[in-house]
């Protein structure tokens, strides 16, 4: 009877491993018009790879030389449809643009930078 707990605590465990090395990282290629402000950090208009992480729920923002330029909370929120281009999503606060959220191409979700004022998005 040991020996089957034993089992069933191990057979546990590879599932519960299992499922973290299947968590999923969304990359993209996102070119940003304007510059936008991230977490307090100005990110230049140009190209940048985005990805988000489901594990952590955090967007980091990546230069061409792969170097971290920003990394902020973020969350992925189902979409009735699935987007048609990449898109960015912005505010205009403080006399800057503040990144709001990103629509990734062929994706049913939007990544929502977490904000603490509730004012509406505007695409750019």
């Amino acid at each position: 009877m040991k020996n089957l707990f034993t089992r069933i605590a191990v057979l546990a465990l590879v599932c519960t491993l299992s499922l973290t090395a299947f968590a999923k990282e969304k990359r993209k290629t996102v070119t940003f018009s304007n510059d936008v402000n991230v977490n307090g950090t100005v990110v230049k208009k140009g190209t940048y790879k985005v990805v988000y992480d489901d594990t952590t729920n955090e967007v980091s923002i990546f230069n061409d030389n792969k170097e971290l330029l920003v990394k902020s909370s973020a969350k992925f929120v189902p979409q009735d449809k699935e987007n048609n281009r990449t898109f960015l999503a912005t505010k205009d606060q403080d006399n800057s643009r503040v990144l709001n959220a990103i629509g990734l191409e062929g994706e049913k979700q939007m990544i929502f930078i977490e904000q603490t004022s509730n004012e509406l998005a505007k695409p750019q």
